[in-house]
Formats: C-alpha cells, structure tokens, sequence
C-alpha cells in the first residue's frame, strides 16, 4: 500500500487488471484497498484474460488519457508480452518461487527516475530483481 500511495502522491493513479474471480471488488474492499485504484478491470467480469489485447483496451480506456500508460506484473507472458504487443510500456516483476516475494518497491523507484523516456523510443523492458524477504523497506515515505 505504501508504494502505490507514493506513487499516487506523485501523480500515477492505477488500474488494476488481474485475471481473477469475480468476488475480487469485495476482496479489495474487505482489504481496504480499493480506493487506491481508479479503476479495476477483472477479467471474470470482463470476459478478456490477459494477455488478449482486448483486455489491455480496456485497460487503456479505464485509466483516460494519460502522459504514460505502464503495466506492473508479475507474469512475463500475460503481463509483461501482453503489454507490449499491446503498445504499453511494462515492467516484469520476478516471483521467486519459494517465498513469492514482489519488489513493488524497485518497480517503483523505476517510475519515479529522472529523466523523461523519448516518445519516438519505447524502453527496454525492465526485469526487477528479488526482494529478499529479510530486506528493509527501500522506499521511504516522505
């Protein structure tokens, strides 16, 4: 939560687009999350599980016009391929297997760099190494 509020106070606002269940808004609800996103595109209410472009569409037309659109995920295919194909820019965040961990955090320290990406050059796409689970939060609440 603490990465997606610095993120919002520095102007992103988020769309989620998981393939889940349709009991998801609740789930964010319960959570206490769901007022961080501007909008959530589920694909059990949708009908388009990513990576099909539909759903990144969807995605696009959700989050309304936008400076720079960027997918954060964890799957390299539905995710990451599927942005891409799709004309977003994407960062991979890697699962390690064994603890599941996310370095959401690293993700994004990516986001917040100086320096403007040229519109006449998509970047590469960005593999966020593993957050050890004994490591301290990196990303400092100002």
């Amino acid at each position: 939560m603490r990465v997606l509020d610095r993120l919002t106070a520095r102007g992103w606002t988020h769309v989620l687009l998981p393939n889940q269940v349709p009991e998801l808004p609740e789930l964010l609800s319960a959570l206490g999350i769901d007022t961080r996103f501007q909008a959530v595109i589920n694909s059990a209410a949708s009908g388009y599980e990513k990576p099909h472009p539909q759903a990144f569409r969807l995605e696009q037309a959700a989050a309304g016009p936008a400076h720079r659109l960027l997918m954060i995920g964890d799957n390299p295919q539905a995710d990451a391929a599927g942005a891409r194909r799709a004309g977003i820019d994407d960062i991979w965040v890697r699962r390690d297997q064994h603890t599941d961990t996310l370095d959401l955090a690293t993700a994004a320290r990516i986001l917040l760099a100086p320096g403007p990406v040229p519109n006449a050059r998509r970047p590469a796409l960005h593999e966020v190494p593993l957050l050890q689970p004994t490591a301290p939060e990196v990303l400092p609440i100002r």
